[in-house]
């Protein structure tokens, strides 16, 4: 369920990370109580603005279920909220 590589991209609202490159400057698509996220998904290309998510080691999976902490892809964003 974890990626082997980071995502390529941020949502600049709710922080949800993408790895499809199409959507790099599209609204993000994420949902919060029927209401669609005002967010853009920005480049976030840095190896070092993401490190491996420490709640589920980087396996996507915690207690047998999606991560929540690095939403299933085993990385954490840690940048300085600039994503491109």
């Amino acid at each position: 369920m974890g990626l082997a590589t980071p995502p390529i991209a941020i949502c600049t609202r709710c922080k949800t990370p993408i790895s499809n490159a199409i959507l790099i400057n599209d609204r993000c698509g994420k949902r919060f109580d029927g209401v669609r996220c005002n967010g853009v998904y920005r480049s976030a290309l840095n190896y070092a603005d993401w490190k491996k998510c420490a709640a589920c080691a980087g396996s996507g999976l915690h207690a047998k279920k999606r991560c929540e902490e690095c939403q299933g892809t085993g990385w954490q964003y840690i940048g300085d909220g600039t994503a491109r």
